[in-house]
């Protein structure tokens, strides 16, 4: 069984100690499914986290996170399967 997230947003920002997304799962017969499928830029702040996921995950990301010169920040964290297609720039 999934879960799914679509997202369609045309921008995001996630602010400083934040988390953009939080993806918790505990049953191990179930899939979360994030899929965004806008490309539109994702700004994150300070210390901040885009997307977290806990437990079986199929992740696929088409938009580029922007650091903005932060400091310290956490794209993704995730603990089980995934899927990323884009990467983190500067």
């Amino acid at each position: 069984m999934e879960q799914m997230l679509l997202i369609k947003l045309l921008k995001i920002t996630v602010g400083e100690k934040s988390y953009g997304f939080i993806l918790n799962n505990t049953d191990p017969n179930k899939t979360n499914v994030y899929t965004n499928t806008n490309a539109g830029p994702v700004n994150l702040g300070n210390d901040s986290v885009f997307l977290y996921s806990n437990g079986k995950a199929n992740i696929t990301n088409n938009r580029n996170l922007n650091s903005n010169n932060s400091d310290h920040l956490i794209g993704f964290y995730i603990k089980k399967c995934w899927r990323i297609n884009k990467t983190m720039e500067q």
